[in-house]
């Protein structure tokens, strides 16, 4: 085994989402959340969390907002969808009280 190799999945194609992809990234995202914070929220907390923030058209809206840059990594056949939205411009510095 090559040393520099770090995994022999199927190649993955980066891209601009969509606003064809606002279904699917809300899908995603609310799928992600609820697997990260199901266990430590009660049922309607997380009912009230999943539909307030991953609404197709909240998606949607993101993807058409010019100041981000929503990107999709998914295979060849399209599956595993992994989501990157970042804004543009310049970057910000925290800075400590």
């Amino acid at each position: 085994m090559n040393a520099n190799v770090v995994s022999h999945a199927a190649a993955m194609r980066i891209r601009r989402a969509t606003a064809d992809d606002a279904e699917a990234l809300a899908e995603i995202g609310a799928r992600t959340f609820f697997e990260t914070f199901a266990a430590d929220n009660t049922a309607e907390d997380m009912r009230l969390l999943l539909e307030s923030a991953w609404r197709p058209d909240l998606q949607r809206a993101e993807i058409l907002d010019a100041g981000l840059d929503t990107l999709l990594a998914c295979d060849a056949r399209r599956r595993d969808r992994r989501i990157c939205a970042a804004a543009r411009g310049a970057s910000r510095r925290l800075e400590s009280p």
